[in-house]
Parts: structure tokens; sequence; C-alpha cells
């Protein structure tokens, strides 16, 4: 069991062709959404998003990243930058269970959308570090013994 925080964010800007989005099932059949993103927090002293918190976006570009990446890392976000949603309002419910179930709260943000100029907002590079560079103490956070650091280091497997 988990003290486990959800935030869902929705659209809330008043015009219906930004607010509302399409899904379409694997049988075809379309319905309509204003759901912009779902988080989990499990961490003990988490904090529900305020007004004025922006949503990022985030983008795969991987020939605008500035060194080769590999495979991995190509198909994953290569770029990042805030979003033109912002919360505007924000609700929060605890339910009404015992304490330790799944839920501790769930949290409701209203996003209006207010995008930044694109000139004033830049794509980020995500920053991808390497485990030929990665400290002693990220691989032991890893679970990784001391004699697998060089073969972590030189890609090598290790057998975990």
């Amino acid at each position: 069991m988990t003290n486990q925080r959800t935030y869902l964010f929705y659209a809330n800007s008043g015009d219906e062709t930004k607010d509302t989005s399409r899904l379409i099932s694997p049988t075809g059949d379309e319905t309509l959404h204003s759901l912009l993103s779902q988080h989990f927090d499990c961490s003990p002293n988490a904090e529900a998003p305020e007004e004025g918190y922006r949503l990022s976006e985030y983008k795969n570009d991987p020939s605008a990243y500035s060194r080769p990446l590999n495979k991995r890392e190509a198909a994953g976000s290569t770029h990042h930058r805030p979003g033109p949603w912002v919360v505007t309002r924000v609700e929060s419910y605890l339910p009404d269970l015992p304490v330790g179930t799944e839920y501790a709260e769930v949290v409701m943000c209203w996003c209006d959308y207010q995008p930044l100029p694109e000139a004033d907002n830049p794509w980020i590079e995500m920053i991808m570090p390497s485990l030929a560079d990665a400290p002693d103490e990220m691989l032991e956070l890893m679970g990784l013994k001391p004699e697998q650091f060089d073969q972590v280091r030189n890609r090598e497997s290790v057998g975990v």
C-alpha cells in the first residue's frame, strides 16, 4: 500500500478547440476529453501545484542534440520547455478511506491556455547523464556493488 497522490490537470481556457482532445480506442470509438496530464507522487512531503504553475512540454529531436545519442537516449524526450498551460485553480480531495490505502489525496488542477512567445521560450536540452562519468555514490544508489563500477562505466553487462 502506498500513500500516493494523484494530480489531474484539466484544460479550462474556454476555447473548445484547445480544451478537448480526441481519444480513439482500438475499436475505433472516439471520445473527447479535457485531461492534459496526470502525475503520481508517493514522496512523503509532496505539495500540490499552486496557481501559476506551468506544465512543461517535451519533444523528441535527436538531430538537434549537442552530442550523438545512443538508441535508448534517442527514443525518449530530448528537449523540454515551459508549456502553454498554466494552473489557475486547484482543488484537493481526501478520500474517505482508511489510512494506508492506495490514494492519500487526489488533486485537480484547472489550467488556462497562456502560451509564451516562441522567441522567449526556447527548447532546452534534457540532461542525459552518462554512466561513464557517474560518481560512486550514484552507482551505489542504483544498487551496484563497488566491484561492478568499472564494468558499468565501460558499458559492460554486470549481470545484476
